[in-house]
């Protein structure tokens, strides 16, 4: 088993992919955290699990991951997604806790803290046209171009409307807190996840928030190696770099009796 620097055990990274994505988002992490087992999902229905059917509530798709992924959680281990699969880990880090066995973390790369998810005007219901430029004009990278290319949109198109779907029905419901550190990871020209919302995570754990800014959009999961040497180290208890902005910016403990 693979220790950290402090001697112990590295924990497990399990890896939750972005709307109309799948785990080979994670494909560079491997050799950008070398002391971690890295295991990345995917969700039913989509490309790496064509046939299923697809989520279209929160409720749905964290129901029918919650056994693949919990089969993992027998050492330590840390949740991590990107976008919207950062709102599937964050609830995934709810199960857990309720179970008995929380993470180690929960990293959320590129995503507001679900108390602002609101901000985000509807898109699902457009049609074809409009709901593809509205995707792309929003997020941006390898979903929002194949869905600019007739040839792929017919077989993008429905997976990414559900996740969209998911994604709008989630943000407005409200939400517990959890009780585990996160970690946020954001890019500074991300416009889908700005610095203020961001910094709502706070709200929603009665742990850390540690906020890491790094160059870049909305995809920093694509490009682990810029903020590797920082979240390994938070991940062991030790200080992040600091040019990479605010490294540790301790949470304040809400009322646990109040929901978020």
């Amino acid at each position: 088993m693979m220790t950290a620097d402090n001697g112990t055990p590295a924990p497990r990274l399990l890896c939750l992919p972005y709307a109309g994505g799948s785990g080979v988002a994670y494909r560079h992490w491997s050799s950008a955290f070398p002391r971690n087992e890295v295991v990345a999902f995917d969700y039913p229905g989509h490309l790496m699990r064509p046939g299923e059917r697809l989520a279209r509530t929160m409720d749905a798709l964290v129901g029918r991951i919650e056994e693949s992924v919990s089969a993992h959680w027998d050492r330590p281990f840390v949740l991590v997604g990107s976008s919207l699969g950062a709102l599937v880990a964050y609830e995934l880090a709810s199960r857990a806790e309720q179970r008995g066995t929380p993470p180690a973390a929960l990293v959320v790369l590129a995503c507001p803290g679900p108390g602002r998810l609101w901000k985000h005007p509807p898109i699902a219901g457009l049609d074809d046209e409009r709901f593809s430029a509205a995707f792309g004009t929003r997020y941006g990278g390898p979903a929002a171009g194949l869905l600019g290319d007739p040839d792929h949109r017919e077989l993008l198109l429905p997976i990414v409307r559900a996740d969209m779907e998911l994604f709008e029905e989630y943000a407005g419901g409200r939400h517990e807190a959890v009780g585990c550190d996160v970690i946020a990871v954001t890019g500074t020209e991300d416009a889908a996840a700005p610095g203020e919302d961001v910094d709502a995570w706070h709200d929603h754990t009665s742990g850390a928030v540690h906020v890491l800014n790094v160059p870049g959009g909305h995809f920093v999961v694509e490009e682990p190696g810029r903020f590797a040497g920082a979240l390994s180290s938070l991940l062991d208890g030790r200080p992040a770099a600091p040019l990479l902005g605010p490294a540790a910016t301790p949470s304040p403990s809400p009322d646990p009796r109040t929901p978020r």
